[in-house]
C-alpha cells in the first residue's frame, strides 16, 4: 500500500478499470494504492505506548507459513459466503436483497455523476476488498472509534464472543478515505454493503472528512445503537479479557486487533484508545495462559 503516487482524470479510472477486469475469481482484489497524506505525529507519550504495543503484539507472531489466510475477501462477500455464514448463525436477522438494495438506493439517493469518498476506521483500512484509485488521511469529527459491538459470528462465537470498531457518537477520528471512481461506484459500494450492512449493525451516513486542507464529503459507516450487538462503553479490561480469547468463522479476534493497530500504524495514524486496548490483551493472554 501507498508505493504509487495517485493517478488523476481518466488515466485512474482505466487504470481501475482494467484493475476490475483482471481481477482472479478466487483472490481477494488488488489496490490501486497511492501515497497517504498528512501523517499524525503523537506526543512522547502516545508514541512510547504506540512503540511497547507493537513489540508486544508482534512478539509472538507465528511464522509466514502459520499465519491465518484472511477469509474476508472479495471473492468471499461476492459469493454469499459471510451472507450464509451469518444466516447459519443463531445471530441477528440477515437482512433480505430488497432492504440491502433499498439503503443502498437510499445512500446514494441525490448522488449524480461523482466519485465517492468512504471514510474507514477500522478493518476497511488494512481490508478494503474494493477497488479504488486514491486514498489518503482524513479526520471525521463528532464520531469517535470505539470497541461497541459485540460480534458472537466473525471473530467470536456464542461461548466466546469478541468485539470490533464502531464509529460511535461524540469526539473525533482519524482514518482514511477511499475515492471509488464515478464508473465504479453502484459495483463497490454493493460489496461494500454486503460486507458491512448485512444485519443493519451500522447506519450509512454522509460526513465532513477534513483531509490536507480540504473538506470532503464522505460516506462512512455509524454504529447503529438500536443493534442488538451494540453494547455502549463498556470498560476496558471487560473489551480486552473477551478479545484475548475470542475466536470465530474468521479467525481470531486478537488478529482483528493486531491488524487494526498495524494499519492504522502504516497509515501514520497513533490511537491511543486502540494501542490500550492491545496491551491489555495481552496482559489477559498473559494472565488466562498461566
Amino acid at each position: 500500500m501507498g508505493e504509487h503516487a495517485p493517478k488523476e482524470g481518466s488515466v485512474a479510472r482505466a487504470a481501475a478499470a482494467k484493475q476490475i477486469e483482471q481481477l482472479p475469481a478466487a483472490t481477494p482484489v488488488r489496490r490501486a494504492s497511492v501515497s497517504l497524506q498528512g501523517t499524525e505525529v503523537g506526543d512522547s507519550v502516545l508514541a512510547l505506548q504506540h512503540s511497547r504495543l507493537t513489540k508486544m503484539l508482534t512478539a509472538n507472531r507465528p511464522s509466514h507459513d502459520d499465519t491465518p489466510v484472511e477469509m474476508l475477501t472479495r471473492e468471499a462477500i461476492k459469493n454469499g459466503f459471510l451472507q450464509r455464514l451469518i444466516a447459519s448463525s443463531c445471530g441477528p436477522r440477515v437482512w433480505t436483497e430488497e432492504e440491502l438494495q433499498a439503503s443502498l438506493g437510499g445512500a446514494l439517493a441525490g448522488h449524480h455523476g461523482q466519485d465517492i469518498w468512504l471514510f474507514a476506521y477500522g478493518s476497511l483500512i488494512w481490508n478494503p476488498a474494493f477497488v479504488y484509485v486514491e486514498k489518503r488521511l482524513a479526520r471525521v469529527h463528532g464520531f469517535h472509534r470505539r470497541f461497541c459491538l459485540r460480534t458472537k459470528i466473525g471473530r467470536g462465537s456464542p461461548s466466546r464472543p469478541g468485539y470490533v470498531l464502531g464509529l460511535d457518537r461524540g469526539g473525533s477520528c482519524r482514518g482514511v478515505v477511499f475515492r471509488i471512481a464515478e464508473e465504479n461506484v453502484a459495483s463497490e459500494l454493493e460489496v461494500v454493503w454486503r460486507r458491512e450492512m448485512l444485519t443493519g449493525v451500522y447506519v450509512p451516513t454522509w460526513v465532513r472528512a477534513q483531509s490536507a486542507g480540504r473538506t470532503l464529503r464522505a460516506l462512512t459507516f455509524v454504529t447503529n445503537r438500536r443493534h442488538p450487538a451494540y453494547v455502549g462503553q463498556l470498560c476496558d479490561d471487560a473489551i480486552a479479557r473477551s478479545i484475548a480469547t475470542a475466536v470465530g468463522p474468521l479467525g481470531h479476534c486478537r488478529d482483528y486487533l493486531m491488524r487494526t493497530h498495524q494499519g492504522l500504524s502504516d497509515a501514520g495514524i497513533r490511537d491511543a484508545y486502540v494501542s490500550r486496548i492491545g496491551e491489555r490483551v495481552e496482559y489477559w493472554r498473559a494472565t488466562l495462559s498461566s
